[in-house]
């Protein structure tokens, strides 16, 4: 990457956790850390705000959602909080590839057993179309190419009977070395403290979401900025 990076195009660098093989401990020190991240940037806000009126707006039961890439599963675990509270019915597959990441997911689901662990490689989902209600990816497109992007967020138009919702990334000096300053200070995982300014690297200026937006051909497609330098892109059928 070198000591200044080139923030007008995105980085091909690899992250450490795309590798299926990395070692359970390793795995399980990330997804803490990415977890506590995720509550102290407000993520799992971030896609309430723009799932749950879309659920209470559904009259179906069980609400049928796909969380690709899920990590730790707090995602899916947030989703099934709320609809216990309010008294919705949901059926969550939370699909990820690498066997680490599944075996810590399954401890934190031990008590919702409406969520469902599913492993599949997310470039090739396993599922017939419109087999979902609402199709989430967080803070997943950013590990994929330039040219893997179109195709998966089709794919998931496809899944999805109501949307889709995409949370990552945006590309930001700022991001790029607040993340840097703060990480040692606040992070435990190798795995975050080597990944974090990759990720960033990777992720998408607000022009590149709106060319995103221009290629998809899709009824309704929103792009909604989020802090801190983060968005959320929304297909609709």
């Amino acid at each position: 990457m070198g000591v200044l990076p080139d923030f007008s195009k995105r980085a091909r660098a690899r992250e450490w956790m795309d590798d299926p093989e990395a070692p359970l401990a390793d795995v399980a020190a990330a997804l803490r850390d990415l977890e506590r991240i995720n509550g102290a940037l407000r993520v799992r806000s971030a896609l309430a705000r723009h799932l749950f009126p879309r659920i209470e707006r559904l009259t179906r039961a069980p609400v049928r959602i796909l969380d690709v890439a899920t990590g730790a599963a707090d995602i899916p675990r947030a989703i099934a909080k709320w609809a216990r509270r309010h008294g919705r019915q949901v059926e969550i597959a939370a699909l990820d590839l690498g066997w680490p990441v599944l075996h810590y997911a399954r401890q934190q689901i031990e008590h919702y057993p409406e969520i469902a662990l599913v492993r599949a490689d997310a470039r090739r989902l396993p599922f017939p179309r419109e087999a979902f209600d609402f199709v989430l990816a967080t803070e997943f497109l950013h590990h994929l190419e330039d040219e893997e992007i179109l195709p998966f967020l089709r794919r998931l138009a496809e899944l999805a009977r109501e949307a889709f919702l995409i949370h990552d990334l945006r590309r930001h000096p700022v991001a790029y070395y607040g993340f840097r300053a703060l990480s040692h200070l606040f992070f435990r995982s190798r795995l975050v403290r080597h990944d974090g300014p990759i990720s960033i690297l990777r992720g998408f200026t607000v022009r590149e979401c709106q060319q995103l937006k221009a290629a998809l051909d899709l009824r309704a497609l929103s792009l909604h900025r989020h802090f801190p330098y983060r968005f959320v892109l929304i297909g609709e059928r």
